[in-house]
């Protein structure tokens, strides 16, 4: 890897020995494999994302290393109602409607009252 002209030996030789250490360590994969699993979905201003500022805090204060929060404001997103159904379908029964599991993706717009209504198609 090249790197700027700019780094002394000394600290050239540190990059090079923090990124090999780092190619050879599962260390940032377990670290994001407890986020998505004990911490899970993380949007700004929830529970979880709280949770996961401080799991980060916490591991790098066990690193060694001075951590310090500075103040931001984010956006806060509330998901809505989520459903869906198949309202006209082949072989449907009279007068029946097949619900769907759906998810919204976050920060989207909401949905006009009267719904959204398009075809579907089965791959």
């Amino acid at each position: 890897m090249q790197r700027s002209k700019g780094y002394s030996n000394a600290t050239e030789s540190d990059l090079t020995a923090i990124q090999v250490a780092a190619q050879h360590s599962d260390y940032f994969y377990e670290r994001v494999r407890f986020l998505c699993n004990a911490i899970g979905p993380r949007p700004s201003g929830s529970p979880q994302a709280a949770a996961a500022v401080e799991y980060v805090r916490q591991q790098m204060h066990d690193l060694g290393l001075e951590v310090r929060f500075e103040p931001v404001t984010v956006r806060h997103w509330v998901r809505g109602r989520e459903e869906a159904q198949l309202i006209r379908y082949p072989g449907q029964v009279t007068d029946a409607n097949q619900k769907v599991v759906v998810t919204a993706l976050g920060n989207s717009v909401p949905t006009t009252p009267k719904g959204v209504t398009v075809p579907v198609i089965v791959v």
